[in-house]
């Protein structure tokens, strides 16, 4: 009889940890981390081979067949031989040949790994494709929320699709998500759930959030990133005409200006969160602009 091929098992730590440390890391850490691995084997070998020389014992030989004495030479053996290079002016001896033996293992095993390292660098998409503000908003005209967010690469993201989860009163609020063909590189004001403000007044508790997924192509690689919004970090504004007039003519947004940053976690000082714009009309019965 077929069974599912889920497993039921926890795993004793959590999946994913290579792909964790490889988006944490840049190419040139990388670079470097292999090649510090590269001159500890050479460096470790060479010290082991060095030392047993005065003792007699001579692992490292010259194409004539004389004793490598100086730990330069043994070094410059060592790492020809972690490389697999080899070019045969200098040859393992007695105990050196099983030392070179494992040693050309070790240099195999990390290019291999280097290889796959830097090619799975090369095809995740950054870390920071997609930036959320701070911040999402509640429009009280078209009675919907409006999430914030920017393309930060230098091309377009295809096949976009956008998710969002509001879990008012307890119970999540799911909808189909939202296509599109592509996300320029400015910054997007997008509209999301629909809830009427007499709902959310009726039905907002502690714990109710945002959630907002967003998934798409970027060169050769898919990614996805998500993020939440609790009561407090949703503000309320009428519309989004103050941002859409600011964002609009930025095709190429300059993200150390001061200006753009402000807009983009926007936030005037007479601005109510949603929590805060809840309780207040509770309070007075009314809704205010």
């Amino acid at each position: 009889m077929a069974t599912d091929s889920a497993t039921q098992e926890l795993p004793r730590r959590r999946t994913g940890r290579f792909i964790s440390w490889v988006e944490r890391h840049s190419i040139s850490r990388i670079v470097l981390i292999g090649a510090f691995l590269y001159l500890l084997v050479s460096i470790t070998v060479s010290a082991i081979e060095f030392i047993f020389h005065p003792a007699g014992k001579y692992l490292v030989l010259s194409d004539k067949g004389s004793a490598v004495s100086s730990f330069r030479d043994i070094l410059y053996f060592n790492l020809t031989t972690v490389l697999t290079i080899g070019y045969g002016d200098f040859h393992p001896a007695s105990y050196g040949r099983a030392l070179s033996i494992i040693e050309a293992f070790v240099g195999v095993g990390l290019f291999s790994v280097f290889v796959a390292v830097i090619t799975v660098k090369a095809l995740l998409p950054p870390r920071d494709a997609i930036v959320f503000s701070k911040y999402a908003y509640y429009c009280t005209e078209p009675e919907k929320f409006l999430i914030v967010f920017v393309n930060t690469t230098k091309r377009n993201i295809g096949n976009v699709q956008i998710s969002s989860y509001f879990k008012l009163g307890g119970d999540w609020l799911v909808k189909p998500s939202s296509t599109s063909p592509f996300i320029t590189r400015s910054v997007q004001t997008f509209y999301v759930e629909p809830i009427t403000n007499e709902r959310l007044i009726a039905a907002l508790r502690e714990g109710d959030c945002l959630r907002v997924g967003i998934a798409g192509g970027l060169g050769f690689s898919n990614f996805s990133t998500s993020i939440q919004y609790s009561a407090d970090n949703i503000l309320v504004m009428p519309n989004r005409n103050k941002l859409i007039e600011f964002f609009e003519p930025l095709w190429e947004p300059d993200f150390k200006d001061a200006l753009f940053k402000q807009m983009f976690h926007y936030q005037p000082k007479q601005m109510l969160t949603l929590k805060s714009f809840v309780e207040g009309v509770r309070k007075s019965g009314t809704i205010s602009d």
